[in-house]
């Protein structure tokens, strides 16, 4: 009888843990966590912003030899930012930083590859 007692009392504690667990990853607290300064913007009356840093392209020149184009998106009132950063084994450089461009590359061709070869 004792034993079946603490068994069921081990039980019931790994359920409360488990649905502790599913709460926090996938219901409605998750979201606020996730999204916790859009929320906080949002209850405060100001307008919601996206995210702050945002993948454009990947180009991998080697396994261990990558170029990321990543665009930082500023304040209204400021230009975004196209950085060009260049991963390897040793670590990561920026390679180029300007405004991003508003010229879409033509459909199969790479951007930055000469059209004469």
């Amino acid at each position: 009888m004792e034993l079946a007692r603490q068994a069921l009392a081990v039980i019931f504690v790994l359920g409360l843990l488990g649905g502790a667990v599913f709460l926090l990853r996938r219901g409605p607290v998750a979201a606020r966590i996730a999204g916790s300064t859009n929320w906080l913007r949002a209850s405060a009356g100001l307008p919601r912003t996206g995210p702050v840093l945002s993948r454009v392209g990947r180009l991998a020149l080697t396994p261990q030899h990558i170029l990321h184009v990543v665009r930082i998106q500023r304040l209204e009132r400021m230009q975004d930012l196209e950085l060009v950063v260049a991963t390897h084994p040793q670590g990561c450089s920026v390679v180029h930083a300007g405004a991003p461009s508003t010229t879409p590359a033509p459909a199969g061709q790479a951007v930055g590859s000469s059209t004469g070869i």
